[in-house]
């Protein structure tokens, strides 16, 4: 059975919301980018293509709302699930969840500002969507790159992402996940993110590619 694919442990990290630009050129000599600012109503949409044949799965709009004391509120909409679902991310844009066995919220700590090369940050037991598992990583700020997405051609803060997707229900598994995020400081958001995850067994499985289409 395809394991992987039951659940996905996917795109935890398409709830950042930061706004900022760089404060210089991008490259070796980029200087660290500051925590953002936020605009009530910004809005990104993005596709997502399963890596494996380059065909779109899925259309997923974020939309940032308000600030409440140390969480950015939001929503989500998707064309399995067009009704607007409400989000939480911690003040540096990593969505926020409540843990699964218990109400207490844990963020998956992908971008903590100032961001620059060489940063680097962990999260732990952050929930699958279906919450029937979790998944924990280390990341590291590797270096800078120009990318091309359907909205543009961006100059990123290229971040990877080196953990463990753990199955929950039922019988107990574990794999391992990869993820890299190319976070673009001019619209404040990750404009490509790749996701890649592997079997008990080391085969890889689920792949997936997520780019920005639009933002407004």
């Amino acid at each position: 059975m395809n394991i992987i694919r039951r659940y996905r442990p996917l795109t935890l990290l398409l709830a950042c919301w930061p706004v900022a630009v760089w404060s210089q050129t991008t490259g070796a000599g980029a200087l660290p980018v500051e925590r953002p600012t936020w605009k009530p109503g910004e809005r990104w949409e993005y596709r997502v293509l399963d890596a494996w044949n380059n065909k779109e799965t899925d259309r997923v709009t974020l939309t940032f709302e308000r600030q409440e004391g140390e969480r950015l509120l939001g929503a989500r909409q998707t064309k399995a699930q067009p009704d607007p679902v409400a989000t939480r991310a911690d003040l540096d844009g990593n969505n926020c969840v409540p843990m699964l066995d218990n109400s207490q919220e844990v963020c998956a700590r992908i971008t903590v500002f100032p961001l620059k090369v060489g940063n680097q940050t962990e999260y732990s037991k952050f929930p699958f969507p279906n919450r029937q598992g979790h998944s924990q990583g280390r990341c590291t700020v590797a270096g800078a790159e120009s990318v091309t997405v359907p909205a543009g051609q961006f100059d990123t803060l290229k971040i990877e992402c080196k953990g463990y997707w753990n199955f929950t229900a039922g019988q107990p598994s574990s794999g391992t996940l990869l993820q890299t995020y190319w976070y673009a400081p001019s619209i404040g958001r990750a404009v490509r993110l790749y996701t890649e995850s592997h079997t008990p067994q080391g085969q890889p499985n689920n792949k997936t590619m997520t780019e920005l289409v639009s933002h407004s």
